[in-house]
């Protein structure tokens, strides 16, 4: 039994669209796709996408998206319309249109729910 496990390639999606790419691992370059998901670490270099999501740290070089949302993200270029994370670090070349936490994205969604639930009940009446 080997005591080294070699750690699997990261999921690549370079030069072209991609739907969907999903993995531990996510690496954009030059590329672009509606929704990109990782579960530890996404990349995009030079590329973009409607959605890109991890569960650990996003990192954009003159890249973007409509909506990066990810516990730990990193802009050094690039553009974004909504950034909701944990921790973000925007460098000065980085454009951010709506920043949030989790917190503020949950609160929205809540009182989004609660007040179409409660508008609906009023009009059944």
């Amino acid at each position: 039994m080997s005591e080294h496990t070699q750690a699997p390639e990261p999921r690549q999606a370079m030069r072209g669209f991609f739907p969907v790419v999903a993995g531990n691992d996510v690496h954009v370059e030059r590329g672009g796709g509606v929704v990109f998901l990782a579960r530890r670490h996404l990349t995009n270099e030079q590329g973009g996408g409607q959605w890109l999501v991890s569960a650990g740290a996003l990192d954009v070089r003159q890249g973007g998206g409509a909506a990066l949302i990810a516990k730990e993200a990193h802009m050094s270029q690039g553009t974004v319309g909504v950034l909701i994370a944990g921790r973000a670090t925007i460098a000065p070349g980085a454009r951010v249109l709506l920043r949030a936490t989790p917190a503020v994205a949950l609160a929205a969604v809540a009182g989004f729910a609660a007040g179409w639930l409660f508008g609906q009940r009023g009009r059944s009446r």
